[in-house]
């Protein structure tokens, strides 16, 4: 329950994070090839991790009204999730633990680089283009500006 409890409470600092404007497909083609590995994004204010040691995400979205999401059969499977809140609304999104790493890795200020390094570590397969229509689609990410406030890097 403590995990459920912590995945409800990042729903509602989702719903009341401050606004940002997601990074944006156009804003990624932007990005000259030989520089988006050094690219550096953050989470959108709204976005929370989740990792747990249940399949909280799955029992959390198996109740939503109109889920097609089933019960989950074992509750005692480590999870990882993301919260976000697209259009003003927030969602659950189960992860798999290269995205997760990779998210994790940008929450840290990493570069997309090393963030993508880290998924393949986690699995030699990860879809990056999935993962990056998913991330623009929730607006996961959003520009990294530079503490004097210079520029972008997206």
């Amino acid at each position: 329950m403590p995990d459920l409890a912590a995945l409800e409470w990042a729903l509602h600092r989702a719903h009341y994070a401050p606004q940002a404007d997601g990074l944006s497909a156009a804003q990624l083609a932007a990005i000259a090839p030989e520089q988006i590995e050094a690219s550096r994004f953050r989470l959108h204010p709204a976005v929370q991790l989740l990792a747990s040691e249940w399949a909280v995400a799955p029992l959390w979205l198996a109740h939503q009204p109109g889920s097609e999401v089933a019960f989950p059969e074992e509750m005692a499977v480590p999870g990882l999730a993301l919260v976000a809140r697209p259009h003003w609304q927030p969602v659950v999104l189960p992860l798999d633990a290269a995205a997760y790493a990779a998210l994790q890795v940008m929450a840290q200020g990493g570069t997309l680089g090393a963030a993508l390094d880290a998924a393949f570590e986690r699995d030699a397969a990860f879809d990056v283009a999935a993962a990056l229509q998913q991330w623009l689609a929730q607006a996961v990410l959003v520009a990294w500006r530079e503490e004097a406030g210079v520029s972008c890097r997206a």
